[in-house]
C-alpha cells in the first residue's frame, strides 16, 4: 500500500470499530487523567508564592515534581500497554475477526513481559543517546557563544538562534531513534509472540531497505496528528470562551480544568488512529518483505480445501 492508502485503511478501520478503540483508550486514559488532575489541584499551586514561606514553597515545587515524574513514568508504562491492547484489536479486525475490549487486553496480558522488557530496553538506548546528544550540542553552543563574546559580537541574538535550532535537530534525532528502534515493537510481539531482544532486531530487520520512507510516514501521521489536535483544541476551546466563559463568572482553576478536559478528550479520541496506522504499515511491511498475504491467502485455501473434504 502507498501512504495514501494506509490512511485511507486506517481511517475506515477507525470509523467502522469506533466505539471499540475508544473503549480500549477510555480504560487507561479517563482514570489516569483523573488521577493527574486530582493531584496537581490538591498540590494547590495556584497558591505558591514567594513571600515568607518561599522556603516551603520550593519544597512544594520539587514534591510536586518528584510525584509528577512518578505518576507521568506510571501513564507512559499504561500507555504502552493501552496501545499493545489497541494493536490486538487493530490486527484482530484487520483480519476479519472479532475481539472485545476485555478480550484484547486479556491477550495482552499474555505478553506483558516481553512487551515491557522491549520498552525498557528501548527507553534506556533512548535515554543514552538523548544525554549524548544534549551533551555535544550544549558543549557545540557553549563554545560559538564564547567565541563571538571574545570578538566583541552581541550573542544574545546568535546563541538564540543556535539553541532553537539544536533543539530543533535534537528533537528529530530523538525521533528516528525512536521510530528506529521501536516503530513495530508492538505488533512483532503481540503478532509473532517472539521475546523481546529478538522483537527489536526484528523490527531492524522490517524497516531495512525502507528505512526513510516508514520514517517519512511516521513523521507525516505524527504531524498530522499533532495539527489535529491542536485545531480541534484551540477551536473548542475558543467555543467555550465564547459561549460560556464570556457570560459566566468563573474561576481561572475552573477555565484551566475545563481546558485539560477538553484536552484530554480530543487525545483519547485520536490515540487510536496512531496505532491503527503503525500496525497496517507493519502488516504492509511484512506483505513486502515476506509475502504474508500470500501465505495468509494458502493457509485460507487449505482450510477451505479440508472443509470440504470433511463435507
Amino acid at each position: 500500500m502507498s501512504v495514501g492508502d494506509i490512511f485511507d485503511e486506517a481511517f475506515d478501520l477507525y470509523k467502522r470499530r469506533f466505539a471499540l478503540f475508544a473503549g480500549i483508550v477510555a480504560m487507561v486514559h479517563v482514570p489516569s487523567q483523573i488521577a493527574l488532575s486530582a493531584l496537581f489541584l490538591g498540590m494547590k499551586m495556584n497558591d505558591i508564592t514567594g513571600g515568607e514561606d518561599s522556603s516551603a514553597n520550593v519544597y512544594r515545587v520539587m514534591g510536586m515534581l518528584t510525584i509528577g515524574c512518578a505518576m507521568g513514568a506510571i501513564y507512559l508504562f499504561l500507555f504502552v500497554l493501552q496501545n499493545a491492547a489497541l494493536t490486538v484489536a487493530v490486527s484482530e479486525t484487520y483480519l476479519g475477526r472479532e475481539v472485545t475490549i476485555t478480550g484484547a487486553y486479556r491477550r495482552m496480558l499474555t505478553k506483558f513481559w516481553k512487551i515491557l522488557s522491549a520498552w525498557l530496553v528501548l527507553a534506556m538506548f533512548f535515554s543514552l543517546v538523548a544525554m549524548t546528544l544534549m551533551t555535544f550540542l550544549s558543549m557545540i553552543l557553549g563554545m560559538v557563544i564564547v567565541a563571538m563574546s571574545a570578538g566583541g559580537s552581541s550573542s544574545d541574538t546568535v546563541g538564540t538562534v543556535m539553541a532553537g535550532g539544536m533543539l530543533v535537530i535534537l528533537t528529530i534525532s530523538l525521533m528516528v531513534v525512536l521510530a528506529g528502534g521501536g516503530a513495530f515493537i508492538t505488533p512483532i510481539i503481540i503478532v509473532e509472540g517472539v521475546p523481546a531482544m529478538q522483537a527489536v532486531t526484528r523490527n531492524r530487520m522490517l524497516m531495512k531497505g525502507r528505512f526513510m520512507k516508514i520514517l517519512g510516514t511516521i513523521l507525516l501521521l505524527l504531524v498530522i496528528t499533532g495539527a489535529l489536535l491542536i485545531t480541534l483544541y484551540i477551536s473548542a476551546d475558543t467555543a467555550m470562551e465564547l459561549l460560556v466563559f464570556s457570560w459566566m463568572k468563573t474561576s481561572s482553576m475552573l477555565k484551566t480544568t475545563t481546558g485539560e478536559i477538553i484536552f484530554a478528550l480530543i487525545w483519547m479520541f485520536l490515540q487510536p488512529f496512531l496505532m491503527v496506522c503503525l500496525t497496517l504499515l507493519y502488516y504492509d511491511q511484512r506483505v513486502r518483505k515476506e509475502g504474508l498475504d500470500l501465505a495468509f491467502l494458502e493457509q485460507q485455501m487449505g482450510s477451505n480445501v479440508s472443509g470440504g473434504r470433511r463435507a
